[in-house]
């Protein structure tokens, strides 16, 4: 049979009753397809229209695309997140010139320009974890309410760092997780709130938070740090290292 509709050409040259044209594939209609006409050509994948025409509607001229469908909705909180971030950016809004005068310069760089490359891997990973969310969340806000005079962003702020905080903790107590590179990224958020923000006018919050980015490296080990967030995290926190080397010396 040589696929000729309605009949087979060469069944007809040889005057015999043609059966039809016996197909080896079946194709079965989903809810994602949408007919098109013969002149919609703006329906068709550019090389998937032959691939698509139905046995039973050839002859309408009709075919049937696959579209993918849009999601029914998108996150506010997402939404919400985004923005705030866009706007850390934006208006380069680091701890570079929020940090207090003690404030070493290894420090205060490494929140500046020199420091912002683990900011751009943040914003490129396809999801976060609650705790490093809410930790650069904190951070952002509090730098954000501080910059336009807004204390209801700034009370926001302790709120997600509360909550940062201790979703991190459970990560970092949950075996499976903790050696998530995330939670390095948490604990430089945190310490770029505790840089900004001195609660209580004292450095622990930041040793805190810097004694324990130090411990989740020493456990990762050195060969999870040689790429990607990880290895923006650790070059960061080097220069804290080498600050805190240099107070101690002095």
């Amino acid at each position: 049979c040589d696929g000729h509709l309605p009949g087979c050409r060469n069944c007809a040259k040889s005057r015999r009753v043609c059966t039809g044209y016996q197909r080896k594939h079946a194709f079965i209609l989903s809810k994602d397809m949408v007919a098109a006409g013969p002149g919609d050509e703006s329906a068709l994948p550019p090389d998937q229209s032959s691939q698509l025409l139905l046995p039973d509607e050839s002859d309408s001229g009709h075919v049937m695309v696959s579209r993918p469908r849009l999601p029914l909705e998108i996150s506010v909180h997402s939404v919400f997140r985004d923005r705030i971030f866009a706007l850390f950016a934006e208006y380069n809004l680091s701890a570079a010139d929020a940090a207090p005068v003690s404030a070493s310069d290894a420090v205060r760089q490494s929140f500046g320009e020199r420091g912002g490359d683990w900011l751009v891997r943040i914003m490129s990973l396809p999801e976060l974890t609650p705790s490093l969310e809410d930790s650069l969340l904190a951070a952002c806000t509090a730098r954000l309410g501080r910059q336009t005079n807004h204390s209801a962003l700034v009370r926001e702020s302790q709120r997600l760092y509360a909550k940062g905080l201790s979703a991190m903790r459970r990560d970092v107590c949950r075996g499976s997780t903790r050696a998530n590179e995330q939670n390095l990224a948490a604990c430089l958020a945190l310490m770029l709130y505790e840089i900004s923000e001195c609660p209580g006018d004292s450095p622990d919050g930041y040793m805190v938070h810097y004694q324990g980015a130090m411990e989740l490296m020493r456990i990762r080990g050195p060969a999870a740090h040689q790429s990607g967030l990880a290895h923006s995290v650790f070059q960061l926190l080097r220069l804290h290292s080498v600050s805190q080397t240099v107070k101690s010396r002095s």
